[in-house]
């Protein structure tokens, strides 16, 4: 009679908490762009080829998009933390320095525009 081989548990490296916030990065990237696409659906005269997504931050009812972008940005803040924190691949520690070097490229860009004077 043979017996049963036994494996060792294998658990997922991302649990509770983490698993969530995890999510929320995921989710970031579908939110946006559907918020963004029904906006512009229901906005006379916006076209996705001529006016970027901030010009739907503007108007009557432009506080929709701010809260997108206020929400997508914290739900992908987060869930780049989480990754930096723990203990995750090298492709994972790849992609979080990507971002970080993004943000920084970004936020010094925004700084130098606006520092700029307009003549």
């Amino acid at each position: 009679m043979s017996q049963a081989a036994t494996f060792p548990v294998v658990r997922p490296t991302a649990v509770g908490r983490d698993r969530l916030l995890l999510l929320g990065g995921v989710l970031a990237g579908p939110i946006f762009v559907s918020s963004a696409i029904v906006q512009a659906a229901t906005r006379d005269g916006f076209d996705f080829r001529r006016h970027p997504v901030s010009v739907l931050s503007t108007g009557e009812l432009g506080w929709i998009q701010i809260v997108t972008f206020l929400a997508t940005g914290m739900f992908f803040a987060v869930a780049w933390v989480t990754l930096i924190v723990r203990p995750v691949p090298a492709a994972m520690v790849a992609f979080g320095l990507a971002v970080t070097a993004g943000w920084l490229w970004v936020s010094v860009t925004f700084a130098r525009a606006a520092s700029d004077r307009a003549d």
